[in-house]
């Protein structure tokens, strides 16, 4: 039951804090979660003025980012980035 849940919109977050040592409803609720977040860049793109405000500040973001990066690297300091820096660890290159 836990595993259908995960697939209902907002539902997917019981099996995913609930139900934590079931690897079924677990690995289920990791794919609803992604579904959901699928769900929301879907809704947000259908508003025209909404998905121009998204990418305004998808870019704005990733301007900071960049712009904290070079301090780092002048630096010579390795802090990573929020969410980058763990994205880019998990990436197999």
């Amino acid at each position: 039951m836990a595993a259908i849940l995960a697939y209902i919109p907002f539902l997917c977050f019981v099996p995913l804090m609930k139900m934590r040592d079931d690897k079924y409803a677990f690995f289920h609720a990791r794919q609803g979660l992604i579904l959901f977040f699928l769900e929301i860049v879907a809704f947000v793109f259908s508003f025209p003025h909404l998905s121009q405000l998204f990418w305004t500040a998808m870019i704005i973001g990733c301007i900071g980012a960049a712009v904290a990066g070079i301090v780092f690297a002048m630096q010579g300091r390795t802090n990573k980035l929020p969410v980058i820096g763990d994205i880019a660890e998990r990436l197999r290159i």
